[in-house]
């Protein structure tokens, strides 16, 4: 009769599934982290996108409404911006709310007063599209997103 040896080398089947356990554990911690550390940094470069264009565009809505610029009207508006926001950006101007945006556009929703002497234009909100998701800012400060829809 055989005897069976005692002393075998290797891992059991319950040791392997709890190793294969911990490591699916950790993966999808790190996956988790992933998402959260993609979704934060998205939301920090639309947020200095959209601080560095309301800045300019304040700055060239108080050129028009002053007359320091060449043209007047929203002509002289959007000429600025083009500049001053650079060549691979589309700006619309509107005074109604935005309702379709596609990647590289910019929106800025203003409001046009006729009585007034010094702000006839008035910047209201700009909303832009980064990746798939709608970003809006109404202050410059407080960015409002992503929005998956308009």
């Amino acid at each position: 009769m055989r005897s069976f040896r005692r002393n075998k080398k290797g891992f059991t089947l319950i040791e392997v599934l709890v190793v294969i356990t911990i490591i699916a554990i950790l993966g999808s911690i790190v996956a988790v982290s992933t998402v959260a550390i993609l979704r934060n940094a998205e939301k920090k470069t639309v947020t200095a996108r959209l601080n560095n264009y309301w800045s300019i565009s304040a700055k060239a809505f108080h050129q028009v409404n002053h007359g320091f610029s060449t043209g007047s009207g929203t002509t002289a508006l959007k000429d600025l911006l083009k500049t001053r926001l650079g060549s691979g950006i589309t700006i619309v101007l509107g005074t109604d709310k935005c309702t379709s945006l596609s990647k590289n556009t910019v929106y800025i929703q203003y409001e046009y007063n006729q009585q007034s002497l010094n702000n006839k234009y008035k910047l209201v909100c700009i909303w832009t599209r980064y990746e798939d998701n709608y970003y809006y800012t109404t202050d410059g400060e407080s960015i409002v997103g992503p929005k998956t829809s308009l």
